[in-house]
């Protein structure tokens, strides 16, 4: 819920299970999240896993034909885990995040 607040506007998971939240800055595909995650989120003692990290690195993938298919990786996303954090030091780093976030995109 507190993605869905603090963060700019973009596409994210609503899982019913599992650690993880999986957040696009749809409206922005040039945006790089691993750069952001180096040059600005880190530095701010926040954290997560770059979209790029789960894409292949030749840009391929066998798909449901068994087939090669191109793909491009999407940059402009990030994982989000939950898995071992108390409620309100995650509200409180998704309202940091979504500041910084904001603050970088124009949403």
């Amino acid at each position: 819920e507190a993605v869905g607040f603090y963060f700019p506007k973009g596409e994210q998971t609503h899982p019913t299970g599992g650690f993880f939240v999986w957040w696009e800055a749809s409206h922005q595909p040039d945006f790089d999240a691993k750069l952001f995650n180096e040059t600005i989120g880190i530095p701010n003692e926040v954290l997560f896993v770059p979209s790029r990290a789960f894409y292949p690195p030749e840009g391929w993938i066998v798909g449901n034909d068994e087939k090669l298919h191109a793909v491009a990786p999407r940059t402009n996303g990030m994982r989000l885990s939950f898995s071992a954090v108390p409620h309100e030091k995650i509200t409180e780093g998704i309202q940091l995040l979504g500041s910084l976030l904001k603050s970088h995109l124009n949403s």
